[in-house]
């Protein structure tokens, strides 16, 4: 018995469906081409929409700054006015010999040492709650953190020549640190600790070998010199600026004759 196809016989030159499906025109290169294009264009402007963002943000953040130091500065005029200098320019003067003293011997000494050794100590005990390794690394964090504390404070009294005093002492305790850290490897420094008993250990060696960077000290040490030097140069610049200031204000106040 036959079974009749039930779609029937296909008309002559009429294509079934399948080959209908399977005939579909393929995609000119020219359209390929502006695709691909278009799809670069866009990637372009997002890249672009990106950078303007930033490069806005950049120069909003740079305004802020500018008009922050001018406020600062004028602030800072009006501060010094009637302000005696002779005290201040001792303390400058110091400050500028122990800044020579450092550049030529880093490992020297001044009358902040006993502070900062304090501190350093002070440092370890409030660091201890955090786990061993930050309390070792918070003797050095802290020696440094509590000028920066100061400048805050002094910042908020508005006495403009203790924040130059301040970045004074920061250069120090940045020097002290340096000399500790390259000492790491070597561990030729006389320790001292206030604790009586167990085992004194060497912060920097400590702390550098157990993040696997113990040959690094040396090149640790001169970041941080970089850095104190950086900061006794903000100190005696802006302390000679107020200075300045003070002689000038007080001319100005003088009655002429």
């Amino acid at each position: 018995m036959c079974v009749n196809d039930p779609f029937g016989p296909q008309p002559q030159g009429q294509p079934s469906l399948e080959s209908s499906i399977g005939d579909v025109a393929p995609m000119p290169d020219s359209v390929k081409i502006e695709a691909s294009s278009a799809s670069r264009d866009a990637k372009t402007d997002r890249s672009r929409g990106l950078n303007n963002h930033s490069g806005i943000f950049g120069c909003g953040l740079c305004m802020i700054i500018a008009d922050w130091a001018s406020k600062v500065k004028t602030d800072a005029k009006l501060w010094c006015a009637g302000r005696a200098p002779y005290l201040r320019i001792a303390l400058l003067a110091y400050l500028s010999w122990v800044f020579f003293q450092l550049l030529n011997h880093p490992d020297g000494s001044s009358i902040f040492k006993g502070l900062d050794l304090g501190l350093h100590e002070l440092g370890h005990i409030l660091f201890s709650p955090f786990g061993e390794y930050i309390q070792v690394a918070g003797g050095s964090l802290f020696q440094c953190l509590v000028p920066l504390i100061a400048m805050a404070m002094f910042y908020r009294q508005r006495d403009y020549f203790a924040i130059a005093f301040a970045f004074g002492w920061l250069s120090v305790n940045l020097f002290d640190v340096a000399s500790y850290a390259a000492d790491a490897s070597a561990m030729e420094l006389p320790l001292v600790t206030p604790f009586k008993g167990g085992e004194v250990i060497h912060d920097w060696n400590y702390l550098l070998a157990k993040a696997g960077i113990l040959s690094w000290d040396r090149g640790i040490a001169e970041v941080l010199r970089a850095l104190g030097d950086a900061a006794m140069l903000v100190c005696l610049c802006f302390g000679i600026w107020l200075i300045l200031q003070m002689v000038e204000s007080r001319k100005a106040a003088q009655p002429t004759t």
